[in-house]
């Protein structure tokens, strides 16, 4: 947390959010900060990740623009647009924004291992290997620079070498759901669907709705995405629909019940009755 974040308390509970990934709160509460000081850059920031964490992207970049308009040497406001950029598919617009981060920061490792990330989606993969080099010199035990320069290798025919920096990645971090997934698509390539699957399990496990590890999950054992992920999910969302219909079709024994039970027992009570009478 800066100390601008914690001078002010508005921004200190947007940025509390945050870290609950409360996003839709964080950015309310970080407008509020903004509405207070229009100049502070700080609060523009926390808008940007809140928004960024939601998927609306454009509020994201024009936050972070705005951070930029009140201090245009801000590293990580650039850095948060270069990502903006990036999830969007505007790599050129992501390198542009990175770089310029880098020439302000260059011993920040964040900002070369986003830049390696970059050159691998143009398809620089050796200048990526580089960056991802540079961001472990300055850092070595981090984990997106190590899952970069892995990625790197790997799209080199380095693999051996991939497999080992995304094994020390998740040695250092393993929660780490990209060393995880990068892990099993690097097993799936060399044909080791059994390893890839356990893979991309272990993703499964700490988050069920990981849309990209259920569909890679699909491609190397099909019969247990559907039966675990997507079974389950489909289950629930006809069980959901069909509600009111089940309620219903559940009422209608119960119902039943109540109003024939009565109505049997006094009639084998009044033919008892009869019975004896003749």
């Amino acid at each position: 947390m800066s100390p601008a974040v914690q001078d002010d308390p508005l921004s200190q509970r947007a940025w509390h959010l945050l870290e609950l990934r409360q996003h839709e709160r964080a950015e309310a509460m970080a407008r509020r900060a903004v509405a207070a000081d229009p100049d502070d850059p700080w609060a523009w920031q926390l808008v940007a990740h809140a928004a960024f964490g939601q998927g609306k992207r454009q509020a994201a970049r024009d936050a972070c623009l705005e951070a930029l308009r009140v201090d245009a040497c801000n590293d990580r406001a650039l850095n948060l647009l270069a990502w903006v950029y990036y999830a969007a598919d505007q790599h050129a617009a992501a390198a542009k924004a990175a770089e310029a981060a880098v020439a302000i920061a260059p011993d920040d490792p964040d900002h070369l291992q986003l830049l390696a990330d970059i050159r691998i989606q143009t398809g620089e993969h050796g200048t990526a290997l580089a960056h991802a080099d540079h961001a472990l010199r300055l850092y070595p035990e981090h984990v997106g620079a190590l899952n970069a320069r892995g990625d790197a290798l790997a799209l080199l025919g380095k693999k051996d070498e991939a497999e080992q920096c995304y094994q020390r990645a998740l040695a250092i971090e393993p929660e780490s759901r990209q060393s995880q997934l990068n892990l099993g698509w690097l097993q799936q390539v060399r044909g080791r669907r059994a390893e890839a699957a356990k893979h991309y399990r272990e993703v499964l496990r700490s988050d069920a709705g990981h849309q990209t590890a259920r569909e890679l999950l699909f491609r190397v054992n099909p019969r247990e995405a559907i039966r675990y992920h997507g079974a389950r999910r489909w289950v629930a969302r006809i069980v959901r629909g069909a509600g009111p219909l089940l309620t219903i079709f559940l009422l209608l024994p119960l119902v039943a019940l109540t109003i024939l039970l009565p109505a049997a027992v006094v009639g084998f009570l009044l033919l008892r009755l009869f019975g004896v009478l003749v």
